[in-house]
């Protein structure tokens, strides 16, 4: 655990959470889920979606941490001639802040959208592939 930071744990004497989710791509070894939450505690949707037994891919906190890697998804994946090392797709927390809805200081509700990262929809499309 890195200097400073605290793990979360999900426990019946803690502070009350709730997180919804909904998947909205199932694969052999990665999903795409939809948290929606209820409550704001600090790494909520990284905490409950361990207890549930799917971290967040990249997590170095609750999860692995490790990059994903086409190898981690293809079959009988082979480096190419030129390459010393397979680059990741991802190497950071896999978490997008896809909506945000709050009210503002006049009493307005304010709703925020950005699309998912690159990132993001390039390794989705290399799982959907892949994984079938």
């Amino acid at each position: 655990v890195p200097q400073g930071d605290k793990l979360m744990i999900v426990h019946r004497n803690g502070k009350p959470s709730h997180t919804s989710y909904k998947v909205l791509e199932k694969h052999r070894s990665f999903s795409l889920v939809e948290f929606e939450l209820h409550t704001g505690r600090t790494h909520q949707i990284r905490v409950h979606a361990k207890d549930a037994g799917f971290p967040i891919a990249c997590d170095p906190l609750y999860g692995d941490g490790l990059p994903v890697k086409l190898s981690s998804i293809k079959k009988k994946f082979k480096l190419s001639k030129t390459e010393d090392e397979e680059r990741p797709f991802l190497n950071r927390l896999a978490l997008h802040a896809h909506r945000l809805i709050f009210t503002d200081l006049q009493g307005k509700q304010v709703e925020l959208e950005a699309p998912l990262p690159k990132e993001f929809t390039a390794l989705m499309r290399q799982i959907s592939k892949w994984e079938k």
